[in-house]
């Protein structure tokens, strides 16, 4: 138990606001400071073949699939589509290549890097 001797995390109230250090373990603090809505923890396999599992904590966000080029890829339907966490997203009828999934929930965003190999 106990932190890592690399670990350092900080709170200092200043006048512009909280600031933080943050290098180890869970992101608790530090998301909870933000505001940050969701988390994605991992998504796996990644290269993938068929699907994607992606695994993270919070309610619905907004997934987008683009390709190297910045094209949408995904059925416009799903969109429109809140994912709940954690999800499965189908990747079988994509080429392979270099994609980017982007999570959005409130104007917060996060994006990832995945491979789709067949």
């Amino acid at each position: 138990p106990g932190f890592e001797p690399d670990c350092i995390a900080s709170i200092d109230d200043s006048a512009s606001g909280f600031t933080y250090l943050y290098q180890c373990g869970e992101h608790l603090l530090q998301d909870a400071m933000l505001g940050v809505p969701f988390t994605i923890e991992s998504i796996i396999p990644n290269p993938a073949t068929a699907t994607l599992r992606v695994k993270g904590r919070g309610q619905g966000v907004k997934v987008e699939l683009d390709d190297a080029l910045g094209r949408s890829v995904l059925p416009a339907a799903n969109s429109f589509t809140l994912y709940p966490l954690p999800f499965t997203l189908n990747v079988s009828g994509l080429p392979s290549g270099t994609y980017f999934l982007r999570f959005s929930q409130n104007g917060y965003v996060q994006t990832r890097q995945v491979s789709i190999e067949h």
